[in-house]
C-alpha cells in the first residue's frame, strides 16, 4: 500500500453526494485543474476515456470507480479519492453495458503510463481486503490514511 498512501497523502478526499458519475467528475477536475493539479483538457479526456473504457468495478464487498486520464495531463501525482454519501452510477469494466451502484472513486493522477500497474495492484489489494468495506464510515482525509495503513502487503 505504500505507493497508495504516498498518492492520498498528497491528494484530496471527499465525502460528498452527486446524482452522476458525470457530475461526479465535472466537479472533481474542476477542483483539480483549479489547484494546479491537472491541465485544461483534463475533463474532457477523462470523460472520454470513462465512455469509452467504463471504470466501475464490483469488488469482494462494495462496489469502486477508478477513473484517470492520460497522463499529458497530469501536473501532480496523487489520488483523488470520493466515498459518495449514497451510491453513483458507473458502467462496469468487465460489462460495459451494465450499471453498478459505485460507493467510492479512486481518481489516479498518474505522470507516467507504467506507474498505474504498480498503483492499480495496490488498490486491488485494497479491494480485497476486510478493512475496504469501512471506507463507507470514513469522513476525512485522517481516517482514510488510517484505513489504508491498515492493509497487510500481500
Amino acid at each position: 500500500m505504500e505507493e497508495i498512501i504516498k498518492l492520498a497523502e498528497k491528494g484530496n478526499f471527499q465525502f460528498r453526494h452527486f446524482e452522476t458519475w458525470q457530475e461526479y467528475m465535472e466537479d472533481s477536475a474542476k477542483r483539480l485543474f483549479q489547484n494546479g493539479n491537472v491541465t485544461d483538457g483534463f475533463l474532457t479526456a477523462l470523460v472520454e476515456r470513462e465512455k469509452k473504457y467504463p471504470t466501475g468495478l464490483q469488488t469482494m464487498s462494495i462496489a469502486a470507480a477508478l477513473p484517470h486520464a492520460e497522463f499529458q495531463y497530469v501536473k501532480t501525482e496523487l489520488i483523488d479519492i470520493t466515498v459518495f454519501e449514497k451510491p453513483v452510477l458507473f458502467h462496469q469494466m468487465d460489462e460495459p453495458e451494465q450499471e453498478i451502484k459505485v460507493e467510492a472513486a479512486f481518481m489516479l493522477l498518474l505522470k507516467e503510463p507504467h506507474a498505474h500497474l504498480k498503483a492499480l495492484q495496490e488498490l486491488m489489494q485494497l479491494f480485497q481486503s476486510e478493512y475496504f468495506p469501512e471506507i463507507r464510515a470514513v469522513r476525512e482525509k485522517k481516517g482514510l490514511l488510517n484505513l489504508l495503513k491498515e492493509v497487510e502487503p500481500c
